[in-house]
């Protein structure tokens, strides 16, 4: 009995709760986004960022078009074509992909840097080539289910556009249309997908590989996001704040630095002598663990421990960015 029990089917509210527990694995916690969304990325990381991601965008049709070509429902497939046209659009000049070439342009590339592919990364390359394969080779509810990462992006389109505004004056507004195109639309194809995973995964076995389809998809944006970090952050002037810093040495808050939670605003905030910083988790964490107490070693194996990643260059980019901020020093700083 117990046997048959653990084999069952979960209720729809159970299925629909362990799809949503994967927003713990989702991009929105990647160091790199975290450095970006604060304002503290350089133009030619900005660039880089764009020109690589835009890869990925291009590929979305043919992840949309090996779904259509399994799918035996005529009512799945008149919605899912939808979301090919919105990538793709119908003419010149419109859709996802278009709109995304001009964010490109408002960040200083050209268009033709970015469609012969010149700054494409191997492991962006491989990793969104490995998305395509997925939906090519696996059940069509499968590849529905990766597109369920949607549920969680809209918190993150507001923050990087925000941010784009605020931080990044440099950046032409005109190419900040697809942050708000997607902000129109994500919510709206998260519920039509969700419905469909959820009508169209019966069994056990379907709706844990919908769970595990929707966490290998949160698994390719980090990957994506850490091939960029790498290429881009460079390790002596980004991850290395002095020559005296080894991985034993343990950062605290300068004095006049407060980490706090404002019941106002609802997140962890930093005070600093002359400006509030809102901060997301992923900071408010790295931060919390700044105590003096807690070596730069120790810091990455929590991170890493918690994400279930190897995240070492982010957090050493991001302490780094703290020194050259005068938020955090260091202790324990080794002997000449």
């Amino acid at each position: 009995m117990q046997a048959a029990s653990e084999n069952s089917a979960w209720a729809s509210d159970e299925f629909v709760a362990a799809l949503y527990a994967q927003s713990n694995y989702y991009c929105h916690r990647h160091p790199f986004l975290i450095l970006m969304n604060e304002g503290h990325l350089k133009p030619f990381q900005v660039q880089r960022w764009a020109a690589n991601c835009f890869y990925y965008q291009a590929c979305l049709p043919l992840k949309d078009a090996a779904l259509l070509s399994q799918c035996p429902e005529l009512t799945v497939r008149r919605i899912w074509l939808q979301r090919l046209v919105a990538q793709d659009g119908l003419a010149e000049g419109q859709g996802a992909i278009e709109e995304w070439l001009s964010l490109a342009e408002a960040v200083g590339l050209s268009r033709e840097e970015v469609l012969d592919e010149r700054h494409v990364l191997p492991g962006v390359r491989f990793a969104t080539e490995a998305y395509v394969t997925f939906a090519r080779t696996r059940s069509w509810t499968e590849t529905a289910a990766t597109s369920l990462s949607e549920l969680f992006a809209s918190d993150l389109l507001r923050e990087s556009l925000a941010a784009f505004e605020y931080y990044y004056s440099w950046i032409d507004p005109a190419g900040l249309t697809y942050f708000k195109t997607r902000l129109r639309q994500e919510q709206a194809e998260a519920r039509q997908a969700i419905d469909i995973v959820v009508r169209h995964c019966r069994t056990r076995e379907q709706q844990e590989r919908a769970v595990a389809a929707l966490k290998y998809k949160c698994d390719v944006l980090w990957s994506i996001l850490d091939a960029i970090a790498y290429a881009v952050l460079d390790t002596k002037e980004d991850t290395a704040p002095t020559d005296e810093v080894t991985m034993s040495s343990q950062p605290h808050l300068r004095a006049q630095v407060r980490l706090q939670w404002d019941q106002t605003r609802g997140k962890p905030v930093l005070l600093l002598a002359d400006s509030i910083l809102i901060l997301n988790a992923t900071a408010a964490t790295i931060l919390s663990l700044c105590d003096g107490q807690h070596s730069i070693s120790a810091i990455v194996a929590e991170l890493s421990r918690r994400y279930n990643r190897n995240v070492e260059q982010d957090v050493l980019a991001f302490l780094a960015r703290l020194f050259q901020k005068g938020v955090i020093e260091y202790t324990g700083f080794a002997e000449a």
